[in-house]
């Protein structure tokens, strides 16, 4: 049974989102007759929702990571990147009636995760427009301290990490109200996995001052490529680091930037990199075989509402408008690292 994020006996948190609280603690067997608490295992979702043009990455995730951790699901979408909403999500949504909207979500939640009992979603408010021209102030203020041109890539790139995290930031206080939990995941349903990623195993790895991640070397190329390169398809913690990892859009938030870095610490693995090392937190290498599956592009998406900022059809693609530097300067601040 899905986790009603509206459902009576809720209260609601510091960042509007509605949730009801349930824990729970379980045994399991170990070498015969002692038992071991099972790690309370959390999955975040925040990004792209296809709902049901996408049952098969959820499937695998169920197959690979869900189910052989018994691990709690918290999915949270916005009205831009519920990117194959019902015929009736789209009316609820239209006519503002917020309980109908949940429970269309609920149903489509429902059946991408087959039914998995320890399923809680949540649908956001409708995103504003600061954030954006924050991002756009601060990214042509560093460009122009380090004397260098301005890259839309680069540009577009900061935007994703800001808009990601924001949104997993969300997921997470959907997840802490039910926690504690000893770990937790930050997955995106478009990065499929070939093996199980047992997590009780790495429980060992996870600390307080460590994340785990996919990350590759290849010292064949240019200088920055002897460096060990991140990807953001997956992140593991413990609760102390993933709160962490929340923390990094919290106003007024701050961008690192890192010349010596591929895109001077601009791309969302760098940035994210550059984040947890100022908070003391340290990326460390996940081991597992995973690949990254796109949507066609000839696929018909119905988000609830088409934004400025598209991440349905061009998720890469985000629009700046009119920027009022006296005041969203404020919002934000530039840190230069070698």
């Amino acid at each position: 049974m899905l986790r009603n994020a509206t459902e009576r006996g809720a209260h609601r948190t510091g960042r509007n989102i509605t949730v009801r609280i349930s824990r729970r603690v379980e045994l399991m067997p170990h070498r015969g007759k002692r038992l071991l608490r099972h790690p309370r295992a959390a999955v975040l979702y925040s990004g792209r929702f296809f709902g049901n043009i996408t049952r098969a990455w959820f499937s695998n995730h169920l197959e690979y990571l869900i189910r052989p951790n018994d691990a709690s699901v918290f999915i949270v979408v916005d009205p831009s990147n519920w990117c194959h909403a019902t015929s009736g999500a789209l009316v609820a949504y239209r006519e503002g009636r917020t309980q109908d909207l949940q429970e269309e979500l609920n149903k489509q939640v429902t059946a991408a995760f087959d039914g998995w009992q320890k399923v809680y979603a949540a649908v956001l408010p409708d995103d504003d427009t600061e954030w954006p021209k924050a991002i756009d102030v601060l990214y042509k203020d560093a460009r122009t301290q380090l004397n260098l041109p301005y890259s839309n890539f680069e540009e577009t790139q900061l935007l994703t990490w800001f808009r990601q995290f924001r949104h997993f930031a969300r997921a997470n206080d959907l997840r802490r109200v039910h926690g504690p939990h000893d770990i937790v995941v930050r997955a995106r349903s478009d990065t499929l996995f070939h093996q199980n990623i047992d997590l009780a195993r790495l429980m060992p790895s996870v600390r307080a001052s460590r994340v785990l991640a996919l990350a590759f070397n290849d010292s064949n190329e240019e200088e920055w490529r002897s460096q060990w390169l991140w990807r953001d398809w997956i992140y593991i913690g413990t609760e102390v680091s993933m709160n962490a990892m929340a923390e990094m859009t919290d106003k007024p938030f701050t961008v690192y930037v890192a010349p010596a870095k591929r895109c001077a610490g601009f791309c969302p693995e760098e940035q994210v990199e550059l984040q947890l090392a100022h908070r003391q937190l340290k990326l460390d290498t996940l081991s597992c075989r995973t690949s990254l599956v796109r949507m066609s592009r000839t696929t018909k998406f119905s988000p609830l509402v088409k934004a400025s900022i598209d991440v349905c059809s061009h998720p890469m693609k985000l629009t700046i408008g009119s920027i009022d530097l006296h005041r969203f300067y404020s919002t934000g601040a530039v840190v230069y690292l070698p």
